[in-house]
């Protein structure tokens, strides 16, 4: 039926609409549950049509079930209840699919939305294996690669795609394909060293996250660039087995939050042994005090703990003796 609104004029003229067109039709059927179908349905996986039985009331012999707002065959049950045939083309993407019915003269019913499931992503690969832990401040995000199967992306917003997660937590994920993405590990994340869990989890609607993957984050080897400790010197003239402490500026660079300074005494045979304290300002400062015995070159190396880790190279401290004009009364 069409329908238009005419204006009448003072001389018997008009003006009249466009038209509207209303379907004059049976009371659309109502549509309460669906059941039947096979769950979970992941996309791609059924091989074979199946049936499912739609609930509701208002249905008549010429009730017909729409999948997709496309007419399947259809068998009467009763008033309350059809039956009706779903194709694997039907759920062969992931996404919600929408099943109605519809009477002749009529629109469709309110749909049912029948999840088509993301398969489970699985993760073979993380490259690399192994960060070395972000010390400093200023850190930034890691990218790596994540490699596997059945990554998933949605094929009506391509933005909406597989995510990695860290720990449970999204990060940034771009999509490079089924079987590859990338990923920026947040500087929080690896700041100190241990191991994280990775997974990859598919857009809505999926089953489930994949396996788990570890990715180790290992401490960096110190570096030593330059030592700092003012004007020290020795007093050739001290009672022997005396000793004084001595504050060393260490500046450098990958000095981790539990970096330990150990120094060799040219006075004796021991060996490195641990400084009588250490305080990182930085990843890249230090201050250490150590014990100054006698005159000479003192070796000072910042040791990082494991995983990974390890000790800078030895770096001298050169401690002169005072000289006797140094020495003289004024």
């Amino acid at each position: 039926m069409q329908v238009r609104v005419r204006n009448l004029g003072p001389s018997g003229d008009f003006i009249e609409s466009n038209s509207l067109t209303f379907l004059v039709g049976t009371e659309p059927p109502t549509l309460t549950s669906v059941t039947g179908q096979p769950s979970p349905i992941i996309a791609g996986s059924v091989s074979a049509p199946f049936t499912v039985t739609v609930n509701g009331s208002g249905f008549t012999p010429a009730t017909q079930i729409r999948v997709n707002f496309q007419g399947r065959p259809t068998t009467y049950v009763n008033q309350n209840q059809v039956i009706g045939t779903v194709l694997p083309a039907d759920v062969a993407s992931p996404g919600f699919v929408p099943i109605t019915v519809e009477n002749p003269n009529s629109v469709d019913s309110t749909p049912f939305q029948l999840p088509v499931l993301f398969p489970i992503p699985a993760l073979t690969q993380i490259s690399p294996s192994s960060l070395t832990a972000q010390v400093a401040l200023n850190a930034q995000p890691v990218q790596i690669t994540v490699s596997g199967s059945n990554f998933g992306q949605n094929a009506t917003n391509l933005l909406d795609t597989a995510t990695v997660l860290v720990n449970g937590t999204p990060v940034v994920t771009q999509y490079v394909s089924a079987s590859q993405l990338t990923a920026l590990i947040p500087a929080n994340f690896i700041a100190t060293p241990g191991v994280l869990q990775i997974t990859v989890a598919n857009p809505q609607p999926n089953l489930a996250a994949s396996n788990v993957a570890a990715l180790f984050i290992v401490n960096p080897v110190p570096i030593i660039s330059s030592l700092e400790a003012g004007n020290v010197s020795w007093n050739p003239n001290t009672p022997p087995n005396s000793t004084f402490s001595q504050a060393v500026i260490i500046t450098g660079a990958n000095f981790s939050p539990n970096a330990v300074t150990w120094v060799n005494l040219p006075c004796d045979n021991l060996g490195f042994r641990k400084a009588l304290s250490t305080v990182r300002n930085s990843s890249g400062q230090i201050v250490a005090t150590i014990p100054i015995r006698c005159a000479g070159t003192y070796s000072i190396e910042v040791e990082n703990p494991q995983p990974g880790g390890g000790l800078s190279a030895p770096a001298p401290l050169v401690v002169p003796n005072i000289t006797s004009s140094a020495m003289a009364p004024q």
